[in-house]
């Protein structure tokens, strides 16, 4: 098991706690969230962290999983695209990943 991502958010009245974990074969199942889920749940509850009353999500990162590590962007096929942002600008690009480099393209700029 892998741990991807993790994201603490500050809401109205408690934290949110969201875990994405991956695993090469087969992938995360229902059992292995509840797992983590009850075994991070303890010790944040011992240890206090967050302070206050929280929420613990655990989940895979599914589809649309940000792409942070280097085998993300080699499990996309080796190609993909995306859109970045910028106040009130906007640029396309395209991308192709080998073993060891990235090479990214612009396609195109617009502002709104």
């Amino acid at each position: 098991m892998e741990l991807v991502q993790v994201e603490c958010l500050k809401m109205k009245s408690r934290w949110l706690v969201r875990i994405y974990m991956d695993r090469e074969e087969g992938g995360v199942t229902v059992d292995d969230c509840a797992l983590i889920s009850h075994q991070l749940g303890d010790l944040l509850d011992v240890h206090d962290v967050p302070p206050g009353p929280y929420t613990l999500e655990v989940s895979s990162p599914g589809l649309d999983r940000p792409l942070s590590r280097d085998k993300d962007f080699l499990n996309t096929g080796a190609h993909g695209s995306m859109c970045v942002s910028r106040g009130r600008s906007k640029v396309g690009a395209t991308f192709v990943v080998s073993s060891s480099t990235m090479r990214m393209v612009t396609t195109g700029r617009s502002s709104s």
